[in-house]
């Protein structure tokens, strides 16, 4: 059985579970969207409209539901932000990958400040879909076409113009009392018009910024978008200064579970529709060409750890450029591939950074004085965000992986908390349990710091 077709009956037991409870507790709910094809085929997520008064309820079901299915169940922020978050119920598999079923919960269908359909008329209005609900085809109609027209990205306009010509296709009515109702007269006539002559992508492929002026006034939230207009660009302009990303690193001794728990936990965030991406940057990044090629490379047929307490000037000076040399490496991997994301608001994972040259100096083969290294990097490394440290019982880290003698794993824990306790944010965490469970733990740590 190929993993698509597992993914997909794990996704479709979630669903029907859900459903199943819906439907005993009497929650009102209405299928959005990713159910046409079902149960053939089901998306990764499911927009469900629903009151907002019966967000308890559904938290209980929830965790029920990921009980029954001994599954892990994520609700974002518990108490904080309750209203915004998602629900998840997930499993994981022995690689990290995530199989399960995201929930978003929409209460009030809107443009701009203003609802375009009623929440109460659409749930009173709704159709039987082989077991669940959907909007009915006129709620449907118009639902689509507000999404199209004020789609972000062109992909999302032409899957929507392709949703249209289906229902046009299929003799549907336009909504034409709706689409009066919501929009200004003159922008109404000609949308009409449009649909009426099947020249659907006139209707989400025209430039809309005069819909929206339009339409902001008819709202009377004019000024208030013009703020909002100004405040999302002159926030954009601050966050290339001031990132509003966070650049985690994973401190730890070799074997204590770094890779694996970097990629659970980059694999979760992204599943909860937190951006996130992992870099290893346990060696060096390579932004710049290997500096073998430039005649830096380490001498040929020379052991470094039989060499003498007496080091040639010439040998220094070479240890000194190489260190430099990959000193300016991480510098510009920091600027041109973690920085970046930051900025977007991305959550960057990496482990070891800089660190390792902190830490392990001698296995680089540099014979350099520590305090230097210590004060090149305090006082120009850009620093990380937060710092997580794995740690466990040095036996425990012996038996995983014998690259490190007990007195070293000693050192680099005791270091890495020195280090931790200088950055903003700091936790240490005992490799003693599943990976999955350690990433959901950070996780929450991550995403409900500052939420209150």
């Amino acid at each position: 059985m190929s993993d698509f077709i597992k993914n997909n009956n794990w996704q479709r037991q979630i669903f029907e579970k859900v459903i199943d409870g819906f439907k005993r507790e009497n929650i009102p709910f209405c299928i959005l969207r990713n159910y046409e094809n079902y149960p053939d085929e089901f998306g990764n997520d499911v927009d469900i409209l629903v009151p907002q008064e019966f967000l308890f309820k559904i938290d209980k079901l929830f965790q029920q539901v990921s009980r029954e299915l001994n599954a892990f169940f994520w609700d974002f922020c518990k108490d904080i932000n309750k209203i915004l978050m998602s629900r998840a119920i997930f499993i994981w598999d022995k690689d990290g990958q995530i199989n399960g079923l995201s929930f978003d919960f929409i209460y009030r269908l809107k443009i701009l400040e203003k609802n375009y359909l009623e929440t109460e008329t659409v749930l009173q209005k709704r159709k039987a879909f082989k077991n669940f609900y959907i909007l009915d085809e006129e709620s449907e109609f118009f639902h689509i076409l507000i999404c199209g027209m004020f789609a972000p990205d062109l992909v999302h306009r032409q899957r929507y113009a392709l949703k249209i010509k289906e229902f046009l296709s299929n003799g549907r009515l336009i909504p034409e009392d709706l689409i009066n109702k919501t929009f200004p007269f003159f922008i109404a006539k000609k949308i009409i018009n449009f649909l009426k002559k099947g020249e659907v992508e006139k209707v989400f492929f025209r430039n809309n910024l005069l819909d929206n002026f339009f339409l902001s006034i008819k709202q009377k939230v004019f000024l208030k978008k013009i703020r909002f207009y100004l405040r999302k660009k002159l926030k954009g302009v601050v966050n290339i200064f001031f990132p509003v990303g966070k650049f985690i690193v994973f401190l730890g001794p070799d074997g204590v579970g770094k890779s694996t728990t970097a990629v659970f936990l980059s694999n979760l965030l992204n599943f909860i529709s937190v951006p996130s991406c992992h870099s290893h940057l346990g060696f060096r990044p390579t932004v710049l060409p290997r500096r073998q090629a430039l005649g830096l490379g380490e001498p040929k047929n020379e052991n470094f750890q039989s060499q003498s307490a007496r080091i040639s000037l010439n040998q220094r000076l070479r240890d000194l450029l190489r260190y430099s040399y990959h000193f300016l490496d991480y510098l510009l991997a920091y600027y041109f591939q973690i920085r970046p994301h930051l900025v977007k608001g991305k959550i960057v994972i990496a482990e070891r950074y800089f660190y390792d040259y902190l830490f392990h100096l001698e296995r680089k083969n540099l014979k350099l004085n520590r305090k230097f290294v210590y004060w090149t990097f305090r006082l120009f490394m850009p620093k990380p965000t937060a710092i997580v440290l794995l740690s466990n019982d040095p036996d425990e880290i012996l038996r995983r992986r014998q690259e490190l003698t007990r007195e070293e794993i000693e050192e680099v824990l005791r270091k890495s908390r020195e280090f931790g306790k200088k950055v903003s944010r700091f936790i240490e965490i005992k490799t003693d349990k599943p990976p999955e469970e350690i990433a959901i733990e950070l996780a929450k740590w991550i995403v409900c710091y500052n939420k209150k």
